[in-house]
């Protein structure tokens, strides 16, 4: 246990390090996390993640070193990203969220990628004809760049250059503009 509290401990670390870099102040400092044998590894870092969602989200600075577990709820419809198990697509389905809606949100090199909770891990892909799938990998497709809006809400541009987009059949596709509310996604845990 002494362990993985130090590891945490580490990892918190190197977060404030890097918020500290960017002049991001954090509201849960290192020591919220020491000597809290009873609190596991996960409920530490969502309690973290929580503390600072909106930080993260209003900077541009990408986090390196730190991963968030989130729904990806669509603002226009109130429906949820979601896996299917034993399949390579995405869809939009009605809540409540379940695990194949949980996804983490992991930094890469400014950019981030999306995959599944589910085993084996899962990456959202998009291509060029606007087509958004899994794949079991993650290079440049698997990218997402992120977007803050001025509600709070999320956009992510694809590196073909289209956004993320739900339409109220389910369906999700990349498209060149993001002037619509089906570009528009909350993180939620």
């Amino acid at each position: 246990m002494k362990d993985m509290i130090e590891k945490t401990n580490e990892a918190v670390r190197r977060v404030e390090a890097t918020l500290n870099e960017h002049e991001i102040n954090i509201e849960t400092p290192t020591a919220h996390f020491l000597d809290h044998e009873s609190t596991s590894n996960d409920d530490m870092c969502e309690q973290f993640c929580q503390a600072n969602l909106s930080k993260f989200v209003n900077t541009s600075q990408p986090l390196k070193g730190y991963e968030c577990r989130r729904t990806i709820k669509s603002v226009a419809h109130g429906t949820f990203l979601r896996t299917h198990e034993m399949e390579w697509v995405v869809s939009m389905v009605v809540g409540p969220s379940t695990a194949s809606e949980h996804w983490e949100i992991e930094d890469q090199h400014g950019r981030v990628v999306l995959i599944s909770m589910q085993s084996p891990p899962r990456y959202v892909r998009s291509s060029p004809d606007g087509s958004v799938n899994l794949v079991g990998h993650s290079e440049v497709w698997e990218t997402w760049q992120s977007a803050s809006n001025p509600d709070g809400s999320w956009s992510l541009k694809s590196a073909h250059g289209g956004w993320l987009t739900a339409f109220a059949n389910g369906t999700v596709h990349t498209a060149y503009n993001r002037d619509s509310p089906g570009e528009h996604f909350w993180l939620e845990p």
